[in-house]
C-alpha cells in the first residue's frame, strides 16, 4: 500500500476503527512498533504505547524518503471486553 509521509504525520498517531460490525464500538489503541526500511536495510526503529507518536517516531517519519518502507507491527488494541492482536501494515512511501 502507497501513502504519503506528510500524511502519516498528520495523522499524529495509530487510529483504529471497526468497520465489519453494525455497531460502534471503541477501540483504543495500547501499543505499536514502526519499522522504516530503505535499500532492504532497517533504519531506524520506534515502540510506542498508546495511540500517539513518540518523539522518536515523529523524527523518524520525518526521516522518511521516496521509496521507503514503513511497517506498522505489534498492534495491540483493547475493545471493551477483549484485547486483540492485529498482524503488520506495510507501506511505500510514495511522495512527501
Amino acid at each position: 500500500m502507497h501513502i504519503r509521509r506528510n500524511f502519516l504525520i498528520a495523522n499524529g498517531g495509530l487510529i483504529a476503527k471497526i468497520e465489519c460490525c453494525v455497531f460502534d464500538a471503541p477501540v483504543q489503541i495500547k501499543e505499536y512498533s514502526l519499522i522504516v526500511i530503505r535499500d532492504n536495510s532497517t533504519i531506524g526503529y520506534s515502540k510506542n504505547m498508546g495511540s500517539r507518536y513518540t518523539s522518536k517516531s515523529i523524527e523518524l517519519l520525518t526521516s522518511l524518503k521516496l521509496n521507503d518502507q514503513l511497517i506498522v507491527c505489534r498492534i495491540v488494541a483493547k475493545l471493551p471486553e477483549d484485547t486483540l492482536a492485529h498482524k503488520a501494515l506495510e507501506f511505500n512511501i510514495d511522495e512527501q
